[in-house]
């Protein structure tokens, strides 16, 4: 019965909202404890706001990871043989005695805080963002299996994907009336515009979705000679 009225003394006083949710929680204290008083205490949307904070922190952080490292695989090098592979400005290759990419990182780490300021540092819009942006990867990467999948001849897998790739679509399509998924899909149509402007740039080269391996292999190689030493 609480749920319900709280339902209906939102629909009547709530109006103009983007977007918002009830959560029926327990929060009264029943009892004085060191850390709140008896009576209305707010410890547990404290713990859905770290637990929002959390999941933020940890997407962050995976991006961090991968992010400068995506760039380091994608700088031009020079091989052995006189060739070079890579689209993008070869310095963002370069790496420390720990083979960290820092200008990739610095890069990364200023593209990263003009999107806090654009979101005006809420936490809900960021998730947002970096969840739209997540998702175009994975209707990128569908679409690419069913091709695949289209070309090795297994129309079972054919279907699989599309299906996949229509549900992750119409998610998309759902959110595109907030603002910050118009952003995010924004700023992704800007990067891989980037990157296939670089692309063309540097003569088309064949190869460029290797470029991950082949960077892990050589860093591999380093570790090795390193190791020797």
């Amino acid at each position: 019965a609480g749920a319900v009225i709280a339902a209906l003394f939102l629909r009547r006083f709530v109006e103009k909202a983007k977007s918002w949710a009830h959560f029926d929680v327990f929060g009264w204290s029943p009892q004085e404890r060191p850390h709140c008083p008896v009576g209305g205490e707010a410890q547990a949307i404290r713990a859905l706001g770290g637990t929002t904070a959390l999941l933020l922190l940890s997407a962050a952080s995976s991006s961090f990871q991968a992010g400068p490292g995506l760039l380091k695989a994608l700088a031009r090098k020079q091989n052995a043989d006189g060739t070079a592979h890579g689209v993008l400005p070869a310095v963002l290759g370069r790496t420390n005695v720990h083979h960290v990419p820092v200008i990739g990182v610095v890069v990364f780490m200023v593209v990263s805080a003009a999107v806090v300021f654009a979101a005006g540092a809420r936490d809900q819009e960021l998730v947002l963002f970096y969840a739209v942006a997540v998702f175009v990867s994975f209707l990128m990467g569908l679409l690419a299996m069913a091709r695949f999948s289209l070309h090795d001849r297994r129309p079972w897998w054919v279907v699989l994907n599309a299906v996949a790739a229509l549900v992750v679509a119409f998610t998309l399509v759902a959110n595109l009336t907030r603002p910050a998924a118009i952003g995010s899909l924004t700023a992704t149509a800007v990067v891989a515009a980037g990157l296939y402007w670089s692309w063309v740039r540097a003569g088309r080269p064949r190869g460029t979705g290797h470029a991950v391996a082949e960077a892990e292999e050589l860093e591999e190689e380093v570790d090795l000679l390193v190791d020797d030493d």
